[in-house]
C-alpha cells in the first residue's frame, strides 16, 4: 500500500553517547517489570493497541509477523506490542494474543498514567470513550470505547527512532527499509529531495519563526506535492487524523484562523481517514472555514522527518521552512510571522 511513513534521524556519535533517549519505558511483562535495556543490542519494532482492536491492530501485528518472516536480521529485531487498555487486557490474554500472531512479539503494559506519558515522548495518541464523551480511568463504563493511533515506530539499539510507518504500510517495504538500516545502507531519500524547487528563493531567516517551530535543513517535499491548488501566499500545512486527540483542540484553532485573515494559507491534511470519515468530523467540530483535504501521498509526511500528530509545516515559495512536532495553542505568532516573510523581496 502507499501509505508509508519514512523517518530518518541524523545523530552524531558522541550526542547518542550522552543524550539519554527520549523513549525509554518500564511497563509489566508476562515475567515482571521490562524495561527498554531488557532488550539490549536490539532494534525494536514498538506498536500501542489493545487485544479487542477489531482491525488496525490485527493489520499492524500481521505486517510485523511477516517482516520477522522475511527481514535478513529478525534477530536483531525485537517486536513489542504495548496495550493501551490495561483494565481489559491482562498480561496473560495480551501474551495469547500477540503469540497468535508471532512468539517473538512481546506483549506489554502499565497503568494509564505510565502508559499516557510514554505515548506523549512517542508521539502517539490514545484515550476513550463512551457514547460521544471522553472518560478517564478510574472512572471507565464497563461498555466504553478505545481508540488509539495508528503508527509503527522503528528505534535503534540505542533507542533512537529511526524510522515511522503507518500501519497499513505493505509488510514488504516496511521490511526492505528495517533491513537497510540495519545493513548501514542509506535509504533512498532521492523522492524527498526531488519534489524541491531549487531555484526558488531561499528564506532567509529574516523573520522569526513562531515558537515552537524550528527550522528545516535540507530538500524536503515542496509544497506542489502535497496540495491540488498551488500557493503563492506563505503557508501552514498541518497533519491530523481522526485517532489524534489534541487534533481536537488544535482544528478549530486552525479553523479560526483560515478565516480571521489573508496573509497565511491555512490547509489541514488527513493522513488517515476516508472522505465520509473526514466530512462527519469537521461537521462535529465545526470547521467551516478549512478545506476536507487527504494527503494525497502520505509517505510524504515522514520526508519533513515528523514523529506523531499533530504535525505542522510552514511554507516559503512553495519550500518547506520550519516544522513543529506538537499541537498549535496560539495564533497570532503565525500571522506576525507571514505578514513579514510575505512581504516582496522574502
Amino acid at each position: 500500500m502507499k501509505f508509508s511513513l519514512w523517518v530518518l534521524f541524523v545523530v552524531c556519535a558522541t550526542a547518542m553517547a550522552t543524550t539519554p533517549s527520549p523513549y525509554g519505558f518500564s511497563l509489566d511483562g508476562p515475567d515482571g517489570p521490562v524495561t527498554e535495556d531488557d532488550f539490549s543490542g536490539k532494534y525494536l519494532l514498538l506498536f500501542f493497541g489493545y487485544t479487542s482492536c477489531p482491525d488496525i491492530c490485527p493489520t499492524a501485528l500481521y505486517a510485523i509477523s511477516k517482516v520477522l518472516q522475511t527481514s535478513a536480521h529478525p534477530d536483531l529485531i525485537q517486536p513489542v506490542f504495548v496495550s493501551i487498555d490495561p483494565d481489559n487486557d491482562t498480561l496473560e490474554r495480551l501474551s495469547r494474543y500477540v503469540h497468535y500472531f508471532d512468539p517473538r512479539i512481546v506483549g506489554l503494559t502499565a497503568d494509564y498514567r505510565t502508559l499516557k506519558n510514554m505515548a506523549d515522548a512517542y508521539g502517539a495518541s490514545f484515550g476513550y470513550r463512551f457514547g460521544d464523551e471522553e472518560v478517564t480511568p478510574p472512572n471507565l463504563p464497563p461498555t466504553h470505547s478505545v481508540y488509539h493511533s495508528t503508527l509503527l515506530y522503528f528505534l535503534s539499539p540505542e533507542r533512537r527512532m529511526v524510522d515511522v510507518f503507518d500501519y497499513q504500510t505493505d509488510y514488504e517495504e516496511m521490511t526492505r527499509r528495517i533491513d537497510a538500516v540495519i545493513d548501514g545502507r542509506p535509504p533512498a531519500q532521492a523522492r524527498f529531495a526531488a519534489g524541491a524547487d531549487d531555484g526558488a528563493p531561499a528564506y532567509r531567516g529574516d523573520c522569526p519563526l513562531p515558537q515552537g517551530f524550528s527550522a528545516y535543513a535540507g530538500n524536503g517535499p515542496a509544497l506542489a506535492t502535497l496540495l491540488r491548488k498551488a500557493e503563492e501566499r506563505p503557508t501552514l500545512v498541518a497533519f491530523w487524523a481522526s485517532w489524534c486527540a489534541p487534533c481536537r483542540e488544535e482544528l478549530p484553532l486552525l479553523d479560526k484562523l483560515a478565516g480571521a485573515q489573508s496573509s497565511l494559507a491555512v490547509h489541514a491534511l488527513d493522513l488517515d481517514d476516508k472522505p465520509q470519515a473526514i466530512h462527519e468530523y469537521f461537521a462535529r467540530l465545526g470547521i467551516t472555514h478549512l478545506g476536507e483535504e487527504r494527503a494525497a501521498d502520505p509517505g510524504l509526511f515522514a520526508g519533513f522527518h515528523g514523529v506523531g500528530l499533530p504535525f505542522s509545516v510552514l511554507f516559503l515559495h512553495g519550500r518547506p521552512v520550519a516544522r513543529r512536532n506538537g499541537a498549535i495553542d496560539e495564533t497570532r505568532p503565525l500571522e506576525r510571522w507571514a505578514l513579514c516573510a510575505g512581504k516582496p523581496g522574502d
